[in-house]
């Protein structure tokens, strides 16, 4: 039997593997363990309560944390003054970090202000994170006694001193630097790909589709509303990744767009909604409605 394995459990789970919902659930219970170890319990609200995904509440006491989770580090404009503590894991390291939003914004932001994703959009995200700011997170880590955590904690330092390891390590800001690397993909050959592994028969009326926007970091679209009452399928490319993410969302999931999403009605386009999705959201939340998408993920795969 494979080290790897367990008699009754069987061959540990391939994160890559699980759909959208089944990574939230994972996520979940790795965070919940790691509180546990310092004495907290983690209730998880079915719906965003001012803002959190999770209550952390310490044992024995009346103490509680309000926690969102998210795909990276992160700062947004309608988290400020509610007392939220933002918790994500660091891909490079795969650390877990708990902080303050508040306390941070105040420090990280003064440099990233002036940027259009925070000025317009009211976030910002960091594909990857530098020696100054792995220095303030440092003692925001979470420490779990699985020794490859703690593993991977100690490698922290050298990393620090080494810029070259952070500016090589994150495919992402690579490709935005070196812009003719970047593999984007039209609507089209996207739709191929789907119909091709899928058997489907996506076209222009029925499919949702975007590539990251990487002045604002974030998918975005409009929908017209009529739409939203036949079966609709989603395409998100990662044009830096070469990732395609495919959803699908049967007729009626969303019943009333017109209250749910942002509504667009000018000279050029009526009655549509206007879709925006951080590439750092969880879940793939829809930015101002926080619906989740990521509930209706069906694949991702590497075109």
């Amino acid at each position: 039997m494979s080290i790897m394995e367990h008699p009754i459990l069987g061959r540990r789970v391939d994160y890559n593997s699980l759909n959208a919902r089944q990574q939230e659930a994972f996520n979940f219970q790795k965070v919940s363990a790691i509180f546990a170890e310092y004495g907290y319990l983690v209730i998880k609200l079915s719906d965003d309560w001012n803002g959190p995904d999770f209550i952390a509440l310490e044992f024995n006491t009346d103490h509680y944390l309000k926690v969102q989770l998210k795909g990276r580090f992160s700062f947004f404009k309608k988290y400020l003054n509610k007392n939220i503590h933002i918790c994500f894991q660091d891909k490079e390291t795969s650390i877990w970090y708990l902080y303050p939003h508040d306390d941070l914004c105040g420090i990280v932001m003064k440099k990233s202000e002036t940027t259009a994703s925070w000025k317009d959009q009211g976030g910002y995200s960091f594909p990857v994170i530098s020696g100054e700011n792995r220095s303030i997170l440092e003692k925001y880590a979470l420490k779990s006694s699985n020794s490859i955590f703690n593993d991977s904690l100690k490698n922290l330092s050298s990393m620090n001193k080494s810029q070259d390891n952070v500016k090589h390590s994150s495919l992402f800001v690579n490709k935005i630097k070196e812009k003719k690397d970047v593999s984007i993909i039209s609507k089209s050959q996207a739709m191929i790909l789907i119909n091709k592994k899928h058997n489907l028969h996506l076209n222009d009326n029925n499919t949702m589709f975007s590539s990251i926007n990487q002045n604002v970091e974030q998918w975005s679209f409009n929908r017209k509303n009529i739409h939203f009452s036949n079966d609709t399928h989603m395409i998100l490319v990662n044009q830096y990744s070469k990732e395609l993410n495919y959803f699908f969302l049967e007729r009626g999931t969303i019943g009333s767009p017109q209250t749910t999403f942002d509504q667009r009605n000018d000279e050029r386009v009526r009655d549509s909604s206007i879709i925006r999705i951080m590439v750092s959201s969880y879940n793939f939340k829809e930015e101002n409605s926080g619906f989740p998408f990521g509930d209706y993920k069906i694949d991702t795969f590497k075109y």
